[in-house]
């Protein structure tokens, strides 16, 4: 049997048990050995506070709904056609589920070593975290990072490995904010307790920012992030947010003739439509490529591994504890 995860109403998770499906051309059965929460978009479905839920125009946000796009396995069974072989390892878009459909002409995934495939899961964070660099590639300066949760550190570390600007990340806990100061972010400021434009313009010797990112879905920031952006600078709004925004545009928007800027991962493949047949597919495998050598960071991410029967309870403590949990990551080993 296929056991799922399953939100049944907020803060309330059960388990679905279901047959196991069979692949059709084109596609592999895996089997799921682990997946990682997401400890933003998850976290926003879980309590019902997804801005989706009240949005006739997004019909996948309703309880009952199956989370997770963060899963790696071992392949069951090969379709048709089918690129990969069964015994492969994969790093892919799965469910919290003991079992995938995996459409490999159509959803994204990469191979991965046996060795790396509690790693390779933060692949499809980076992924989404990714989305920013690839829009702001023309743009120059300095950039503040709102958020150090798994999407903002990877999205501040990706930045940081362009030298040539200064790369700030603010956040509340202090425990998140350590850790992206050992994943390589220069500069980290806990929001809640300093002045964060004093301690912008000192750590940038008054050059301010001109890229802001709102990784956490907090309202609030984003008119925030538009009041402390530099003139003519940018806000990308990777978050989802949880609920309706309230900015000032015509001081923080017109007259600065700052770029406000979302930032969801589809819109890499409709900018490259046309260019490449599948965009995403190439910025996963690069981001499983920079995981494998190093040039991304997870020491320390990982605070819990737990199994499916414990999930409503770590969700509650994402939500609740974030000093002390951060990457949870279940294992589906144990059938």
């Amino acid at each position: 049997m296929r056991r799922s995860l399953n939100f049944i109403a907020p803060k309330k998770i059960g388990i679905v048990e279901e047959n196991i499906p069979s692949p059709a051309a084109g596609e592999a059965l895996i089997e799921n050995e682990l997946s990682l929460i997401s400890p933003g978009t998850e976290l926003a479905l879980f309590t019902g506070t997804h801005v989706g839920f009240r949005d006739p125009d997004i019909p996948w946000a309703e309880f009952p709904l199956l989370p997770g796009y963060a899963a790696a396995g071992r392949v069951a069974e090969a379709g048709e056609g089918c690129p990969l072989a069964a015994g492969e390892r994969v790093m892919y878009y799965g469910p919290h589920s003991s079992y995938g459909i995996l459409k490999t002409g159509s959803e994204c995934w990469a191979r991965i070593a046996e060795v790396e495939e509690e790693n390779s899961l933060f692949g499809r964070f980076a992924q989404i975290s990714a989305t920013v660099p690839y829009l702001a590639k023309k743009r120059r300066g300095n950039v503040l990072v709102f958020g150090a949760g798994l999407i903002g550190n990877f999205c501040a570390q990706l930045f940081a490995l362009d030298g040539d600007r200064k790369v700030i990340s603010a956040d509340l806990s202090e425990r998140r904010l350590s850790l992206a100061k050992s994943c390589g972010i220069p500069y980290v400021i806990n929001s809640g307790k300093e002045d964060l434009k004093t301690f912008i313009r000192r750590v940038t010797d008054g050059e301010g920012v001109a890229l802001i990112v709102e990784a956490t879905g907090v309202p609030r920031l984003v008119g925030q992030a538009l009041e402390l952006v530099n003139v003519l600078g940018a806000v990308y709004l990777l978050g989802s947010s949880r609920g309706d925004v309230t900015v000032n545009a015509y001081k923080h928007i017109h007259r600065k003739g700052v770029s406000l800027i979302g930032a969801h991962e589809s819109v890499v493949g409709l900018l490259e439509k046309g260019l490449s047949s599948h965009p995403d597919q190439e910025t996963l495998q690069r981001m499983a490529a920079y995981l494998s050598d190093g040039s991304l960071k997870t020491d320390g991410m990982i605070t819990h591994r737990i199994v499916p029967d414990q999930a409503e309870e770590y969700y509650n403590h994402l939500l609740e504890d974030r000093d002390n949990y951060l990457g949870v990551v279940i294992d589906w080993r144990t059938r």
